[in-house]
Parts: C-alpha cells; structure tokens; sequence
C-alpha cells in the first residue's frame, strides 16, 4: 500500500531559468524537502500556485528599486548617511505592516526600545522572561527597517528553532523575503547560487549622473531580506556568510556567548554589522563575569576589561554599586517578567506531589545500594562511580523498566505490570484520566528517551492521540507535530518531550497542563 505524502508549494525559493515563450519552467523548492531536491515545473503544472508565483515576481521586481537606493545609500557622505540612522520613528500603536495580529502594549514598548537602539547605534539585548515574545518583537524591529528599506538582516539561532522563526516570520511579515541557511553541502550550494544573490543579468542598466557610472556589486545584488541560520552553519559556511555587510544581527539563545574563548563568540566576532540584538531570558545565569561577556561582544569599546568591571562591582551586594551597575546596563537591556506585562494571566498552578516507590523499586533500590556498599562508603577517587551509582537510582525512581534487563519479556501481562511497577507511572496513570475526561490537554517531559518509550508505549494502550519530540526528530518533522498539536479541533491529548530537545523554539500554548517526570 502506497504512502501518499501531502507536498505543499513553499513559493519562496524558485526562479525562472529556462523555457520558451509558450512554457516557462520554474525551478521549486516543495514545503518540507531539502533545497537539493528541488525540480524544474512547468509553469502549466503549478498554475494553482498563482499567490506564490506573483510573490516570487514581487521579489524580482523590488531588485531594480533596492539595488537603486542601496547604491544611492553608498554614495552619499558620512554626515548624511549618520543622520539618517539618527531618524527615530516612535510607534504609539501596532504597526500596520505586521500582518500577524496587534502586538501587546509591552511588545510594542520592546519595538521601540530596539528601534531607539537602532537610531542611536546601541547594540542591545532583548532580555524578556520566557513567553514574552522575543521572537514577535524582533520580527516588528526587522520588519520596521525594511519598512525603511534596510536589509540584509543575519538571525542566528539554535538549528532547531529555526522553523518556528520561519513560521513566525511568515505569520508578521509574509512580505519579507526570509531564507532558511542549513542542511547539506549540497542543498546549501543551491541557496547560495538561486536564493542569495539576483543574477547579473537582472542589472538595472547604467545610467550616467555627473558623468560617474555605479558599478553594481554582490551586496547590491543579495536578494534575501532575512537569512536564518544555525550556530554550526555560523563557523562552517564563513567564507560564504562574513563577507556580506549584514545590517543587524539578532543572535537568539544569546546567553551562549558567556564564554569568550567559544568558537561561536570568535566566529561571531568577525562578522561584519551595523547592529547587534542579543536574545536571551537569563542574561544573568550563574554571575557577573556571564553578563560581562555578553556586553564585551556587543559593545568591546564600553566593556573592554573584565578586570576592571570586577574591580568596580567587586561588592555587588551593596545598594551604591547594584544602582551605577543598572545605570550603566539601561541602555543596553532590556527585561520584563509575565507577572509585570500579563497581569491578566491567572497565576500559576505548580504541585510538588511526592511518590511513594512501588514494592519492586524498593527492592531494587535496596539492591543497588547493598552491589555498591563499598563504593557508598569508600573515601575519595571513587566520584565517577558515585554519579554512575545516582543516575541508576535516578532512573529507578522513574521506572524500574529503565534498568537493563528488569522489562518483562513476556507481554501478556506488561501493560498491567508496567503500571503497578512504577508509583509514578501510577499516580500519573489516575491523573491522566481525570484530565482526559475535563478536556485537558497535557504536555509531559522526560531527559530520559527510555522513558519517553515508556510513556508511549502508555499511551498506546490507553488508545491516546498524542506526539512526541526528541533529539531524533528533524526540525522539519518537529514543526509538523507542534503544528498537529496546536491544530484547532486536534485530537492530540498528550505531548511527550524530552527536556532538551523541547525546551527551545516550542509553542504549544493550546496545552494546559505540564509534567516534569523526572522530578
């Protein structure tokens, strides 16, 4: 039996190379398939695709008038060009060119706040609680300068967040052309050759002002407003990515250039931008010396001496030295808490509920302590073998199933079993239910991939839709299963996640109820 696969018209990455004037044929890239599998269409066969081929000729139009300004942009001399980035435009409502609804009043501040930056040559980080909207607020501050027309824009960004930038992007600003930069050597040498730059012959043809001709060069031609790419791609692909003049540079999960000595904050450094937006809701993780370095990246001339910035917040417990180390971070940051900005949220809800361990954990916890008495008791050199003990107890304390060799071969009775082995299995078993029959819907996380197998395998037998995220799930794949999830009318009642793989780039705000397994 076949397995018919829905293929969608992506209409971003397609461009008219061949055909008479009878047929034209376009070169397409389908929703969900790498850029090295892109096929030549005839014009005929993809006619019911119209709104993405006018977008795709909206795009070859806007060339002439970009490339036309950008030029002019370059000739013009200093003092104009310092003036016209000193032009502030202060939004007092949501912008009319965001198409993805109206931003909240905090988000609308937060596109301000990055505007003025950008006004100023502020280099900046976006440091909102989780939730917030990072990602909506930095999409209204590009859109605005496209507005403007200022492009190329570089986002940076974990490679699996990347889709949702994608979705967000074409939800606020479908007119913006965005590329995604990832996945095969091959599938790269295609975005670089149809979707990085216009062709020559696309030119707009010379004409003589005060006897000068404008030559055209590669960064007149780029045809991309915004390329989203990974922080792998960052140090893989240089020679194809320094060389372009980025206008700004949004880096999100930004709190990962703590580390001067990383080869992101390195490679980072060398690119080339007019601005810079770090992302990040914990600026501040373990002390001072983190938050330091990521105001070093932004702005070396202010914060060039780590030594000297300890010297001067050395006691950073009294009251003088947190008020000049907030007067001297104001301009550069930016942070709101939900309880601040989304007062009309309900509060919270968060249960600690403490588990008594079946009678089969308590006998192999036993077990494990008594095969590793001496271990346990001996004195130094032995702390490797401490965690190795631990994390067994750990995983125990989930499901003895999740130690080698205690699953039952036999199947007959091994849902029965697999529920009365575990006292967290257990308790989670009557709670599903109850939240089943209430229309909740549950998100459920794990760090253990035998224990999200575990809790399919659960699921399964209670006849539950549900998805499930790990570190094996491409990104393409991931943002099909949110999407699922999110869907209106969707039959998912269960979303199980591993604690890495779904702690980033993730909006599943239809859930309403979360586990944290491992606790």
């Amino acid at each position: 039996m076949p397995i018919i696969f829905a293929r969608k018209f992506e209409g971003q990455s397609y461009d008219i190379a061949r055909g008479d004037d009878d047929e034209k044929e376009y070169l397409v890239k389908w929703k969900e398939l790498p850029y090295d599998e892109c096929y030549w269409e005839f014009e005929s066969d993809i006619s019911s695709f119209q709104p993405e081929i006018e977008r795709f000729n909206r795009i070859r139009s806007r060339y002439g008038k970009l490339s036309s300004s950008k030029q002019k942009s370059s000739l013009c001399d200093a003092t104009e060009s310092k003036k016209k980035h000193k032009e502030f435009q202060h939004y007092e409502s949501s912008p009319e060119f965001l198409s993805g609804g109206s931003l909240h009043p905090y988000q609308l501040e937060g596109l301000n706040f990055l505007r003025f930056a950008w006004s100023k040559q502020t280099h900046v980080i976006l440091a909102d609680e989780m939730g917030l909207g990072k990602t909506i607020q930095s999409i209204a501050f590009l859109a605005s300068l496209f507005e403007e027309s200022v492009s190329p824009h570089l986002v940076v960004a974990p490679l699996s967040t990347l889709r949702n930038w994608e979705r967000e992007f074409s939800t606020w600003a479908p007119h913006m052309n965005v590329v995604m930069y990832f996945g095969s050597a091959q599938a790269r040498a295609v975005i670089k050759e149809y979707e990085f730059y216009h062709p020559k012959h696309l030119k707009k043809s010379k004409k003589k002002k005060s006897n000068q001709i404008v030559a055209e060069s590669k960064q007149d031609r780029i045809k991309f407003d915004v390329l989203l790419t990974s922080y792998e791609m960052i140090n893989m692909d240089s020679a194809s990515l320094k060389p372009i003049k980025w206008e700004c540079m949004i880096v999100d999960e930004g709190h990962r250039l703590k580390n001067k000595d990383s080869k992101l904050f390195s490679s980072l450094k060398q690119y080339s931008s007019r601005h810079r937006v770090l992302l990040t809701g914990t600026p501040l993780q373990n002390n001072l010396d983190e938050l330091f370095m990521l105001m070093h990246f932004l702005d070396a001339g202010k914060f060039g001496s780590l030594e000297e910035f300890q010297e001067e917040f050395k006691d950073i417990n009294q009251e003088e030295q947190i008020s000049r180390l907030h007067k001297m971070l104001a301009p550069h940051l930016l942070r709101r808490v939900k309880k601040d900005v989304m007062k009309e949220l309900p509060p919270k809800k968060e249960l600690i509920l403490r588990v008594e361990l079946s009678s089969q954990q308590k006998e192999y916890y036993k077990a494990i302590l008594t095969r590793n008495y001496q271990i346990l008791t001996r004195r130094g050199g032995a702390q490797i073998s401490l965690i190795n003990v631990v994390m067994e107890l750990r995983k125990l304390c989930c499901h003895p199933y999740m130690l080698e060799g205690v699953e039952p071969v036999d199947t007959n009775e091994f849902h029965k079993q697999l529920l009365e082995s575990s006292g967290k299995l257990h308790l989670l078993d009557k709670m599903m239910v109850k939240l089943k029959e209430q229309g909740h819907r549950v998100l459920i996380y794990s760090q253990f991939q035998h224990m999200l197998d575990l809790l399919e395998d659960y699921c399964n037998y209670m006849k539950w839709q549900y998805e499930r995220i790990d570190g094996k799930v491409a990104g393409a794949e991931r943002q099909i299963r949110i999407d699922r999830f999110n869907a209106k009318n969707s039959s998912r009642f269960c979303f199980l996640l591993s604690t890495r793989a779904g702690g980033l780039g993730i909006n599943l705000a239809t859930a309403d109820t979360v586990f944290i397994y491992d606790r």
